[in-house]
C-alpha cells in the first residue's frame, strides 16, 4: 500500500492540504497522484488523469476508476478514501471502513458509485446488483427487479396503503 504523508479523506482535509500548497487549485500528494479542486464545492484525488475519488462539500464522496481497474487504483481508494474497496474474483465491491476491522454499509464498485453524507451508498445501480446475486436468475426474478429498480428510481408509484 502507498505512503502518503498528508491524509486526505474528507473535503475539510483536501482544502486544508491544498491551502498548504504554493498553488490552491493543485497540489502533489504521491507518484501520479494529487488533490485537485474541481469547483468550489468539490476537490478530487487525480491518479494519471482520472478523478478516482471527488470529495463534494455537502459530504458525498464519489468513486472512478476511469476503466483501469488495477492494484494501484485500488491502493489510492484505500488509502485517501474513508472507504475500503476490495476484490473477489474479478469483482470489486467497496464498504465503508467504521475502524477496529467493522465496516458499514457495502456496494459493488461500478465508476461513479457516491457514498452520501449519512454513510449509505447511493446508487441504485449497486443495489440492484446486491439484489440480482442474492437471487437465482428466474423470470420471476428479472419482474421482481425490473419492478424494485422502478421504484428505486421513481420511475415507478409504490402501491396505496389501504
Amino acid at each position: 500500500m502507498a505512503r502518503f504523508t498528508d491524509t486526505v479523506t474528507s473535503f475539510e482535509d483536501a482544502e486544508a492540504f491544498l491551502a498548504g500548497g504554493r498553488d490552491p487549485h493543485y497540489r502533489v500528494i504521491g507518484h501520479n497522484t494529487a488533490v485537485i479542486r474541481v469547483t468550489r464545492a468539490a476537490i478530487a484525488i487525480r491518479y494519471h488523469s482520472t478523478n478516482v475519488i471527488t470529495y463534494h462539500r455537502d459530504g458525498r464522496v464519489s468513486f472512478r476508476t476511469g476503466g483501469w481497474y488495477s492494484v494501484t487504483t485500488k491502493d489510492r481508494l484505500n488509502a485517501l478514501s474513508p472507504c475500503r474497496v476490495w476484490s473477489e474474483k474479478g469483482d470489486w465491491a467497496i464498504d465503508v471502513y467504521l475502524g477496529n476491522g467493522i465496516a458499514g454499509d457495502s456496494a459493488r464498485f461500478e465508476d461513479g458509485v457516491t457514498l452520501g453524507a449519512d454513510g449509505t451508498f447511493q446508487e441504485w445501480k449497486a443495489a440492484r446488483w446486491a439484489i440480482k446475486h442474492a437471487l437465482p436468475a428466474t423470470p420471476e426474478t428479472a419482474t421482481y427487479l425490473a419492478g424494485y429498480y422502478g421504484l428505486a428510481t421513481g420511475a415507478v408509484a409504490p402501491p396505496e396503503v389501504a
